[in-house]
Protein backbone atom coordinates (compact mmCIF):
# COMPACT_ATOMS: atom_id res chain seq x y z
CA UNK A 1 0.00 0.00 0.00
CA UNK A 2 1.38 3.46 -1.05
CA UNK A 3 0.58 6.76 0.85
CA UNK A 4 0.78 10.17 -0.62
CA UNK A 5 1.57 13.01 1.19
CA UNK A 6 -1.10 15.53 2.13
CA UNK A 7 -0.92 18.95 0.07
CA UNK A 8 0.71 21.63 1.81
CA UNK A 9 -1.92 24.14 3.34
CA UNK A 10 -1.34 27.78 1.79
CA UNK A 11 -0.04 30.94 4.31
CA UNK A 12 -1.86 33.47 2.31
CA UNK A 13 -5.03 33.47 4.11
CA UNK A 14 -2.91 33.57 7.25
CA UNK A 15 -0.90 36.31 6.10
CA UNK A 16 -3.81 38.64 5.26
CA UNK A 17 -5.69 37.84 8.37
CA UNK A 18 -2.42 38.72 10.24
CA UNK A 19 -1.70 41.81 8.23
CA UNK A 20 -5.19 43.00 9.17
CA UNK A 21 -4.79 42.51 12.74
CA UNK A 22 -1.51 44.26 12.75
CA UNK A 23 -3.31 47.61 11.26
CA UNK A 24 -5.68 47.28 13.52
CA UNK A 25 -3.24 47.47 16.19
CA UNK A 26 -4.14 44.00 17.70
CA UNK A 27 -1.27 42.86 16.87
CA UNK A 28 2.04 44.79 17.55
CA UNK A 29 3.94 45.38 14.13
CA UNK A 30 7.05 45.18 15.61
CA UNK A 31 6.19 41.10 15.74
CA UNK A 32 6.27 41.35 11.81
CA UNK A 33 9.18 41.76 9.73
CA UNK A 34 8.11 44.76 8.07
CA UNK A 35 7.37 48.23 9.56
CA UNK A 36 6.72 51.64 8.76
CA UNK A 37 9.70 53.82 7.69
CA UNK A 38 8.15 57.32 6.49
CA UNK A 39 5.24 58.85 4.54
CA UNK A 40 6.39 61.74 2.18
CA UNK A 41 4.79 64.48 -0.10
CA UNK A 42 5.93 65.58 -3.41
CA UNK A 43 5.74 68.63 -3.81
CA UNK A 44 6.02 69.69 -0.24
CA UNK A 45 4.50 72.94 -0.72
CA UNK A 46 1.94 74.06 -3.69
CA UNK A 47 -0.66 76.13 -4.51
CA UNK A 48 -3.96 75.59 -3.56
CA UNK A 49 -6.43 73.85 -6.21
CA UNK A 50 -3.44 71.59 -7.59
CA UNK A 51 -2.16 68.27 -6.64
CA UNK A 52 0.69 66.52 -4.85
CA UNK A 53 1.54 63.00 -4.76
CA UNK A 54 2.55 60.53 -1.43
CA UNK A 55 4.80 57.98 -1.12
CA UNK A 56 4.63 55.71 2.23
CA UNK A 57 7.98 53.33 2.91
CA UNK A 58 8.61 50.39 4.67
CA UNK A 59 11.40 48.97 6.00
CA UNK A 60 10.96 45.39 4.09
CA UNK A 61 9.09 44.19 1.23
CA UNK A 62 5.68 43.80 1.97
CA UNK A 63 4.33 40.07 2.19
CA UNK A 64 2.69 38.56 -0.75
CA UNK A 65 -1.14 39.28 0.45
CA UNK A 66 0.47 43.37 0.66
CA UNK A 67 0.40 45.58 3.62
CA UNK A 68 -2.60 48.20 4.36
CA UNK A 69 -1.75 51.15 5.81
CA UNK A 70 -4.04 53.45 7.02
CA UNK A 71 -3.89 57.30 5.76
CA UNK A 72 -5.47 60.88 7.49
CA UNK A 73 -4.86 64.62 6.89
CA UNK A 74 -5.08 67.55 9.44
CA UNK A 75 -7.35 69.86 7.05
CA UNK A 76 -10.14 69.52 5.11
CA UNK A 77 -8.21 71.56 1.98
CA UNK A 78 -6.65 68.73 1.48
CA UNK A 79 -8.50 64.86 -0.31
CA UNK A 80 -6.51 61.87 0.49
CA UNK A 81 -7.43 58.05 0.59
CA UNK A 82 -8.50 56.20 4.07
CA UNK A 83 -5.41 53.59 3.04
CA UNK A 84 -3.30 52.30 0.99
CA UNK A 85 -1.74 48.75 0.00
CA UNK A 86 1.52 48.78 0.08
CA UNK A 87 1.98 45.97 -2.99
CA UNK A 88 3.52 42.84 -2.49
CA UNK A 89 7.60 42.36 -2.55
CA UNK A 90 7.41 46.44 -2.33
CA UNK A 91 8.33 48.83 -0.20
CA UNK A 92 6.81 51.73 -1.24
CA UNK A 93 3.67 52.72 -2.39
CA UNK A 94 2.24 56.21 -3.69
CA UNK A 95 -0.96 57.92 -3.56
CA UNK A 96 -3.03 61.47 -5.43
CA UNK A 97 -3.06 64.38 -3.28
CA UNK A 98 -5.72 66.68 -4.08
CA UNK A 99 -6.04 70.37 -2.81
CA UNK A 100 -8.28 72.89 -3.25
CA UNK A 101 -7.92 76.85 -3.26
CA UNK A 102 -7.37 78.50 0.33
CA UNK A 103 -7.62 81.94 1.44
CA UNK A 104 -4.81 81.73 3.59
CA UNK A 105 -1.28 79.68 3.53
CA UNK A 106 -2.05 76.44 5.35
CA UNK A 107 0.07 74.01 6.62
CA UNK A 108 -1.22 70.34 6.53
CA UNK A 109 -0.06 67.25 8.22
CA UNK A 110 -0.61 63.72 6.48
CA UNK A 111 -0.10 60.70 9.01
CA UNK A 112 0.35 57.06 7.96
CA UNK A 113 -0.07 54.50 10.31
CA UNK A 114 0.72 50.59 10.53
CA UNK A 115 -0.49 49.25 13.92
CA UNK A 116 1.00 51.62 16.49
CA UNK A 117 3.40 53.31 14.44
CA UNK A 118 2.33 56.56 12.79
CA UNK A 119 4.37 58.83 10.77
CA UNK A 120 3.99 62.16 9.52
CA UNK A 121 4.98 64.76 7.11
CA UNK A 122 4.12 68.48 5.93
CA UNK A 123 2.16 69.58 3.05
CA UNK A 124 2.45 73.61 2.62
CA UNK A 125 -1.03 74.55 0.85
CA UNK A 126 -0.54 77.93 -0.33
CA UNK A 127 -3.37 80.95 -1.20
CA UNK A 128 -2.53 82.64 -4.22
CA UNK A 129 0.17 85.56 -4.81
CA UNK A 130 -0.74 88.36 -6.90
CA UNK A 131 0.88 87.65 -10.26
CA UNK A 132 0.30 91.17 -11.92
CA UNK A 133 -1.76 95.16 -12.11
CA UNK A 134 -2.36 96.47 -14.87
CA UNK A 135 -4.27 99.80 -15.62
CA UNK A 136 -5.72 101.57 -18.67
CA UNK A 137 -5.27 103.84 -19.97
CA UNK A 138 -1.48 104.76 -18.86
CA UNK A 139 -2.58 108.69 -19.24
CA UNK A 140 -5.77 110.17 -18.36
CA UNK A 141 -7.16 114.37 -17.69
CA UNK A 142 -7.46 114.46 -13.48
CA UNK A 143 -11.32 113.80 -13.34
CA UNK A 144 -11.21 110.85 -14.89
CA UNK A 145 -11.23 107.32 -14.33
CA UNK A 146 -8.76 104.03 -14.89
CA UNK A 147 -9.60 100.64 -15.40
CA UNK A 148 -7.85 98.36 -13.38
CA UNK A 149 -6.97 94.54 -13.81
CA UNK A 150 -5.81 92.29 -10.50
CA UNK A 151 -4.29 88.92 -11.44
CA UNK A 152 -3.32 86.24 -9.16
CA UNK A 153 -1.11 83.33 -9.50
CA UNK A 154 -4.20 80.87 -8.90
CA UNK A 155 -8.22 80.89 -8.31
CA UNK A 156 -9.35 82.02 -5.18
CA UNK A 157 -10.83 80.31 -2.68
CA UNK A 158 -14.73 80.00 -2.26
CA UNK A 159 -16.27 82.97 -1.13
CA UNK A 160 -13.28 85.14 -2.89
CA UNK A 161 -10.45 86.62 -1.53
CA UNK A 162 -10.14 90.82 -0.95
CA UNK A 163 -7.53 92.04 -2.70
CA UNK A 164 -6.14 95.37 -0.44
CA UNK A 165 -5.08 98.72 -2.51
CA UNK A 166 -3.41 102.00 -1.99
CA UNK A 167 -2.31 105.52 -4.34
CA UNK A 168 0.94 106.94 -3.95
CA UNK A 169 -1.09 110.16 -4.21
CA UNK A 170 -4.46 111.67 -3.70
CA UNK A 171 -5.18 112.57 -6.90
CA UNK A 172 -5.81 108.93 -7.75
CA UNK A 173 -8.48 106.58 -5.43
CA UNK A 174 -8.30 103.51 -6.05
CA UNK A 175 -11.07 101.16 -4.09
CA UNK A 176 -9.60 100.15 -0.76
CA UNK A 177 -10.26 96.50 -1.46
CA UNK A 178 -11.22 94.74 -4.84
CA UNK A 179 -12.83 90.83 -4.38
CA UNK A 180 -11.22 88.27 -6.52
CA UNK A 181 -14.67 85.71 -7.00
CA UNK A 182 -13.92 82.18 -6.05
CA UNK A 183 -12.70 80.33 -9.02
CA UNK A 184 -11.51 83.31 -10.83
CA UNK A 185 -8.25 84.68 -11.24
CA UNK A 186 -8.81 88.03 -12.12
CA UNK A 187 -10.38 91.25 -10.81
CA UNK A 188 -11.03 94.40 -12.20
CA UNK A 189 -11.87 97.60 -10.81
CA UNK A 190 -11.86 101.43 -11.59
CA UNK A 191 -9.96 103.96 -9.90
CA UNK A 192 -11.01 107.54 -10.05
CA UNK A 193 -9.08 110.77 -10.82
CA UNK A 194 -9.34 114.78 -9.10
CA UNK A 195 -8.57 117.82 -11.32
CA UNK A 196 -4.94 118.17 -11.14
CA UNK A 197 -3.39 121.80 -12.36
CA UNK A 198 -0.24 120.21 -13.39
CA UNK A 199 0.28 117.01 -15.15
CA UNK A 200 1.05 114.19 -11.72
CA UNK A 201 2.47 110.72 -11.76
CA UNK A 202 0.41 107.91 -9.57
CA UNK A 203 1.04 104.03 -8.47
CA UNK A 204 -1.59 102.08 -7.21
CA UNK A 205 -0.21 99.36 -5.28
CA UNK A 206 -2.49 95.74 -4.97
CA UNK A 207 -1.39 93.46 -2.14
CA UNK A 208 -2.78 89.73 -1.03
CA UNK A 209 -1.25 87.04 0.50
CA UNK A 210 2.21 89.42 1.52
CA UNK A 211 2.88 89.76 -2.17
CA UNK A 212 2.45 92.95 -3.77
CA UNK A 213 2.04 94.75 -7.50
CA UNK A 214 2.30 97.93 -8.91
CA UNK A 215 0.99 99.81 -11.83
CA UNK A 216 2.14 103.14 -13.01
CA UNK A 217 0.08 106.12 -14.67
CA UNK A 218 -0.09 109.91 -15.41
CA UNK A 219 -2.66 111.86 -14.53
CA UNK A 220 -2.75 115.39 -17.21
CA UNK A 221 -3.65 118.77 -16.16
CA UNK A 222 -6.92 119.86 -18.58
CA UNK A 223 -5.60 121.11 -22.14
CA UNK A 224 -7.53 123.01 -24.34
CA UNK A 225 -10.10 120.63 -26.31
CA UNK A 226 -12.16 124.23 -28.51
CA UNK A 227 -12.61 127.58 -28.76
CA UNK A 228 -15.85 128.39 -30.16
CA UNK A 229 -17.10 131.79 -31.65
CA UNK A 230 -20.73 133.04 -31.54
CA UNK A 231 -20.80 134.81 -34.62
CA UNK A 232 -18.02 133.63 -36.43
CA UNK A 233 -18.69 136.46 -38.96
CA UNK A 234 -19.28 139.76 -37.66
CA UNK A 235 -19.07 143.90 -38.59
CA UNK A 236 -16.02 145.33 -37.39
CA UNK A 237 -16.02 147.02 -34.32
CA UNK A 238 -19.22 144.79 -33.32
CA UNK A 239 -17.95 141.83 -30.46
CA UNK A 240 -18.08 138.09 -30.05
CA UNK A 241 -18.69 135.78 -27.85
CA UNK A 242 -15.85 132.75 -27.47
CA UNK A 243 -16.62 129.91 -25.27
CA UNK A 244 -13.25 127.75 -24.56
CA UNK A 245 -13.58 124.43 -23.50
CA UNK A 246 -11.08 122.43 -21.48
CA UNK A 247 -10.11 118.40 -22.02
CA UNK A 248 -11.23 118.19 -18.18
CA UNK A 249 -12.18 119.68 -15.12
CA UNK A 250 -10.44 122.38 -13.76
CA UNK A 251 -8.38 121.72 -10.81
CA UNK A 252 -9.48 123.25 -7.00
CA UNK A 253 -8.08 126.74 -8.13
CA UNK A 254 -9.31 126.76 -11.40
CA UNK A 255 -7.21 126.53 -14.78
CA UNK A 256 -5.68 129.53 -16.74
CA UNK A 257 -6.49 129.75 -20.32
CA UNK A 258 -3.96 131.99 -21.89
CA UNK A 259 -5.08 133.86 -25.07
CA UNK A 260 -4.36 134.90 -28.26
CA UNK A 261 -5.51 137.35 -31.85
CA UNK A 262 -3.29 137.05 -34.83
CA UNK A 263 -4.44 140.15 -35.86
CA UNK A 264 -5.10 143.61 -33.91
CA UNK A 265 -8.11 143.47 -35.69
CA UNK A 266 -10.22 141.12 -32.64
CA UNK A 267 -8.90 141.11 -29.68
CA UNK A 268 -9.64 138.94 -26.41
CA UNK A 269 -7.98 138.87 -22.99
CA UNK A 270 -4.46 137.95 -22.12
CA UNK A 271 -6.42 134.96 -20.46
CA UNK A 272 -9.55 133.27 -19.06
CA UNK A 273 -9.71 130.98 -15.46
CA UNK A 274 -11.88 128.24 -15.98
CA UNK A 275 -13.98 127.82 -12.07
CA UNK A 276 -12.45 124.76 -10.38
CA UNK A 277 -14.49 121.56 -11.52
CA UNK A 278 -15.69 123.33 -14.59
CA UNK A 279 -14.83 122.57 -17.90
CA UNK A 280 -15.68 126.00 -19.63
CA UNK A 281 -15.50 129.60 -19.49
CA UNK A 282 -16.39 132.94 -21.85
CA UNK A 283 -14.61 135.49 -22.89
CA UNK A 284 -15.26 138.43 -24.94
CA UNK A 285 -13.77 139.11 -28.52
CA UNK A 286 -13.76 142.87 -29.61
CA UNK A 287 -13.12 143.78 -32.86
CA UNK A 288 -12.49 147.50 -34.67
CA UNK A 289 -13.67 148.66 -38.11
CA UNK A 290 -11.76 147.41 -41.00
CA UNK A 291 -11.25 148.19 -44.42
CA UNK A 292 -11.24 144.87 -46.19
CA UNK A 293 -12.22 140.80 -44.79
CA UNK A 294 -9.79 140.15 -42.21
CA UNK A 295 -9.57 136.73 -40.86
CA UNK A 296 -8.53 136.18 -37.07
CA UNK A 297 -6.99 133.63 -36.25
CA UNK A 298 -7.72 133.22 -32.15
CA UNK A 299 -6.24 130.99 -29.82
CA UNK A 300 -6.55 129.40 -26.30
CA UNK A 301 -3.66 127.72 -24.49
CA UNK A 302 -2.99 126.01 -21.46
CA UNK A 303 -0.43 123.29 -20.44
CA UNK A 304 0.75 123.69 -23.17
CA UNK A 305 -2.36 122.38 -25.03
CA UNK A 306 -3.98 124.82 -27.59
CA UNK A 307 -6.89 125.02 -29.98
CA UNK A 308 -7.65 127.90 -32.71
CA UNK A 309 -10.69 129.05 -34.04
CA UNK A 310 -11.27 131.86 -36.98
CA UNK A 311 -13.20 134.93 -36.88
CA UNK A 312 -14.20 136.71 -40.07
CA UNK A 313 -14.61 140.50 -39.66
CA UNK A 314 -15.82 142.11 -42.64
CA UNK A 315 -15.95 145.88 -43.37
CA UNK A 316 -18.33 148.26 -43.49
CA UNK A 317 -20.74 147.94 -46.57
CA UNK A 318 -23.40 149.82 -48.49
CA UNK A 319 -26.71 149.99 -46.89
CA UNK A 320 -28.50 152.67 -47.75
CA UNK A 321 -28.20 155.69 -50.70
CA UNK A 322 -30.67 158.87 -50.66
CA UNK A 323 -30.78 161.87 -52.74
CA UNK A 324 -32.48 165.26 -51.93
CA UNK A 325 -34.13 166.39 -53.45
CA UNK A 326 -34.96 163.29 -55.59
CA UNK A 327 -36.52 165.71 -58.31
CA UNK A 328 -34.41 168.50 -59.82
CA UNK A 329 -34.92 170.52 -63.14
CA UNK A 330 -32.20 170.08 -65.59
CA UNK A 331 -29.01 172.06 -64.37
CA UNK A 332 -30.02 172.14 -61.16
CA UNK A 333 -27.71 169.91 -58.40
CA UNK A 334 -28.86 167.41 -55.55
CA UNK A 335 -26.67 165.67 -52.88
CA UNK A 336 -26.72 162.49 -52.43
CA UNK A 337 -25.72 160.36 -49.02
CA UNK A 338 -24.69 157.55 -48.68
CA UNK A 339 -24.67 155.29 -45.38
CA UNK A 340 -23.04 152.32 -44.19
CA UNK A 341 -23.63 149.34 -42.11
CA UNK A 342 -20.95 150.26 -39.49
CA UNK A 343 -18.35 152.84 -38.92
CA UNK A 344 -15.67 153.68 -41.41
CA UNK A 345 -12.02 152.42 -40.38
CA UNK A 346 -9.07 154.91 -39.91
CA UNK A 347 -8.32 156.92 -41.66
CA UNK A 348 -11.18 156.30 -44.02
CA UNK A 349 -12.83 154.31 -46.55
CA UNK A 350 -13.83 155.06 -50.55
CA UNK A 351 -16.59 154.75 -51.48
CA UNK A 352 -17.57 154.01 -55.61
CA UNK A 353 -20.38 156.49 -56.77
CA UNK A 354 -22.04 156.07 -60.29
CA UNK A 355 -24.58 157.08 -62.45
CA UNK A 356 -26.36 155.47 -65.54
CA UNK A 357 -27.38 158.55 -67.21
CA UNK A 358 -24.75 161.22 -68.85
CA UNK A 359 -27.28 164.23 -67.74
CA UNK A 360 -26.76 162.74 -64.31
CA UNK A 361 -22.94 163.28 -62.92
CA UNK A 362 -21.11 162.01 -59.80
CA UNK A 363 -17.48 162.43 -59.02
CA UNK A 364 -16.07 158.96 -57.49
CA UNK A 365 -14.52 157.89 -55.15
CA UNK A 366 -16.21 159.41 -52.15
CA UNK A 367 -14.23 159.03 -48.95
CA UNK A 368 -16.25 158.35 -45.94
CA UNK A 369 -13.97 159.35 -42.85
CA UNK A 370 -13.08 157.20 -39.41
CA UNK A 371 -15.48 156.79 -37.60
CA UNK A 372 -18.48 157.88 -39.00
CA UNK A 373 -21.13 155.65 -41.39
CA UNK A 374 -22.37 158.45 -43.99
CA UNK A 375 -21.07 160.70 -46.11
CA UNK A 376 -22.26 163.01 -48.82
CA UNK A 377 -21.59 164.27 -52.59
CA UNK A 378 -23.19 166.34 -54.80
CA UNK A 379 -24.97 165.39 -58.66
CA UNK A 380 -24.84 167.48 -61.39
CA UNK A 381 -27.24 167.81 -63.48
CA UNK A 382 -27.31 168.98 -67.50
CA UNK A 383 -30.00 169.25 -70.10
CA UNK A 384 -31.76 167.33 -71.35
CA UNK A 385 -34.47 167.28 -74.36
CA UNK A 386 -36.87 165.39 -71.85
CA UNK A 387 -37.44 164.22 -68.32
CA UNK A 388 -35.63 161.44 -67.48
CA UNK A 389 -34.54 159.27 -64.23
CA UNK A 390 -31.32 158.44 -63.26
CA UNK A 391 -30.05 155.91 -61.68
CA UNK A 392 -27.00 156.44 -58.89
CA UNK A 393 -25.21 153.94 -56.82
CA UNK A 394 -22.65 153.53 -54.42
CA UNK A 395 -20.84 150.44 -54.04
CA UNK A 396 -18.44 149.43 -50.84
CA UNK A 397 -17.94 146.24 -48.83
CA UNK A 398 -19.55 143.72 -51.27
CA UNK A 399 -22.97 145.71 -51.28
CA UNK A 400 -24.47 148.40 -53.70
CA UNK A 401 -27.03 150.96 -52.67
CA UNK A 402 -28.97 152.73 -55.46
CA UNK A 403 -31.38 155.20 -55.34
CA UNK A 404 -33.18 157.53 -58.54
CA UNK A 405 -33.14 161.08 -59.35
CA UNK A 406 -35.48 162.71 -61.47
CA UNK A 407 -34.60 165.92 -63.71
CA UNK A 408 -36.96 167.46 -65.23
CA UNK A 409 -36.17 169.61 -68.70
CA UNK A 410 -37.45 173.34 -68.46
CA UNK A 411 -35.67 173.64 -72.11
CA UNK A 412 -36.49 176.50 -75.16
CA UNK A 413 -35.86 174.86 -78.09
CA UNK A 414 -35.02 177.25 -80.86
CA UNK A 415 -34.64 175.76 -84.36
CA UNK A 416 -32.17 176.18 -87.31
CA UNK A 417 -34.40 176.78 -89.97
CA UNK A 418 -33.36 176.09 -93.79
CA UNK A 419 -33.86 179.39 -94.82
CA UNK A 420 -30.88 180.67 -92.29
CA UNK A 421 -33.21 181.39 -89.47
CA UNK A 422 -33.36 181.08 -85.81
CA UNK A 423 -36.97 180.46 -84.78
CA UNK A 424 -37.91 181.67 -82.70
CA UNK A 425 -35.77 184.58 -83.21
CA UNK A 426 -36.24 186.31 -80.07
CA UNK A 427 -37.03 184.90 -76.72
CA UNK A 428 -38.07 186.22 -72.95
CA UNK A 429 -37.27 183.74 -70.10
CA UNK A 430 -36.32 183.61 -66.66
CA UNK A 431 -32.74 183.72 -64.81
CA UNK A 432 -31.58 179.49 -65.43
CA UNK A 433 -33.48 178.27 -68.33
CA UNK A 434 -31.77 175.64 -70.18
CA UNK A 435 -32.13 176.89 -73.96
CA UNK A 436 -31.94 174.02 -76.44
CA UNK A 437 -30.82 174.44 -79.88
CA UNK A 438 -31.63 172.22 -82.97
CA UNK A 439 -31.09 171.76 -86.49
CA UNK A 440 -32.83 169.94 -88.62
CA UNK A 441 -31.79 171.77 -91.89
CA UNK A 442 -29.17 169.92 -94.30
CA UNK A 443 -26.16 172.59 -93.58
CA UNK A 444 -24.57 173.42 -90.51
CA UNK A 445 -25.33 176.33 -87.99
CA UNK A 446 -23.78 177.83 -84.97
CA UNK A 447 -24.88 179.61 -81.88
CA UNK A 448 -21.98 182.07 -81.07
CA UNK A 449 -22.43 184.94 -78.74
CA UNK A 450 -22.00 188.44 -80.24
CA UNK A 451 -20.05 189.49 -77.06
CA UNK A 452 -18.13 186.62 -76.54
CA UNK A 453 -21.03 185.07 -73.73
CA UNK A 454 -19.04 182.35 -72.05
CA UNK A 455 -20.65 179.08 -73.07
CA UNK A 456 -22.98 180.82 -75.60
CA UNK A 457 -20.67 179.28 -78.29
CA UNK A 458 -21.63 175.81 -80.32
CA UNK A 459 -18.64 175.52 -81.81
CA UNK A 460 -16.76 175.12 -78.54
CA UNK A 461 -18.53 171.56 -79.06
CA UNK A 462 -18.90 171.49 -82.78
CA UNK A 463 -16.16 173.23 -84.16
CA UNK A 464 -17.38 173.09 -87.88
CA UNK A 465 -20.58 174.10 -86.35
CA UNK A 466 -23.84 171.84 -85.66
CA UNK A 467 -24.51 169.61 -88.32
CA UNK A 468 -27.75 167.82 -89.28
CA UNK A 469 -29.61 166.12 -86.58
CA UNK A 470 -27.45 167.80 -83.69
CA UNK A 471 -28.41 169.75 -80.33
CA UNK A 472 -26.57 172.53 -78.25
CA UNK A 473 -27.72 173.35 -74.48
CA UNK A 474 -26.66 176.57 -72.89
CA UNK A 475 -28.53 177.89 -69.88
CA UNK A 476 -29.37 181.18 -68.60
CA UNK A 477 -27.23 182.35 -66.05
CA UNK A 478 -29.40 182.01 -62.66
CA UNK A 479 -27.84 185.53 -61.42
CA UNK A 480 -28.80 186.83 -65.03
CA UNK A 481 -30.42 190.36 -64.34
CA UNK A 482 -34.01 190.86 -65.62
CA UNK A 483 -33.81 192.82 -68.91
CA UNK A 484 -30.48 191.37 -69.58
CA UNK A 485 -30.48 190.52 -73.78
CA UNK A 486 -27.81 187.68 -74.86
CA UNK A 487 -27.56 188.55 -78.63
CA UNK A 488 -25.94 185.93 -80.89
CA UNK A 489 -25.87 184.51 -84.79
CA UNK A 490 -24.67 181.95 -87.36
CA UNK A 491 -20.97 182.83 -88.20
CA UNK A 492 -21.89 180.93 -91.76
CA UNK A 493 -24.99 182.45 -92.45
CA UNK A 494 -25.41 185.79 -89.90
CA UNK A 495 -23.18 188.86 -88.99
CA UNK A 496 -23.23 189.62 -85.00
CA UNK A 497 -24.50 193.23 -84.15
CA UNK A 498 -22.78 195.58 -81.49
CA UNK A 499 -23.89 193.55 -78.37
CA UNK A 500 -26.63 196.03 -78.14
CA UNK A 501 -28.89 195.02 -80.97
CA UNK A 502 -29.77 192.26 -83.21
CA UNK A 503 -27.30 191.54 -85.60
CA UNK A 504 -28.04 190.58 -89.54
CA UNK A 505 -28.64 187.92 -91.10
CA UNK A 506 -29.07 185.03 -88.87
CA UNK A 507 -28.92 186.26 -85.57
CA UNK A 508 -31.64 186.30 -82.74
CA UNK A 509 -31.76 186.90 -78.95
CA UNK A 510 -32.31 185.93 -75.86
CA UNK A 511 -34.09 188.27 -73.23
CA UNK A 512 -33.72 187.58 -69.37
CA UNK A 513 -37.35 188.15 -67.33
Amino acid sequence: MTFSPSPRPSRRPFIKLLGALIGLGLIPASSLAQSLTSVTVSPASLLGGTAATGTVTLSADAPAAGLQVTLAKSDASVTIPTSVTVPASKKTVTFKITTVAVAANKSVTITAGLGTTNKTAILKVDAPTVTALTVTPTTVIGGTSVKGTVTLSGAAATGGVKVAFVSTTTSAIPPATVNVPAGSKTATFTAKTTPVATNASATLKATFNATSKTAAFVIKAPGVKSVALSPTSLLGGASATAVVTLTGPAASAGAKVTLSSSVKAAQMPASVTVAAGKTAANATVTTIPVAAITSAVLKGTSNAVAATTTLTVKPPAAKTLTIAPSNVSAGASAIGTVTLTGKAPSPNISVAITSDSNFASVKSPITVTAGSTTASFPIATFPLPATSTATIAAAVGGATATAKLTVTSVATIISMTANHAYSPTNVTVPAGTVIEWRNPDTQAHTVTSDTGQSGLDSMQQYPSGLPNGATFFWTVPSAAKSGTVYYYYCVFHGSPGNGKSLGTGMAASITVK
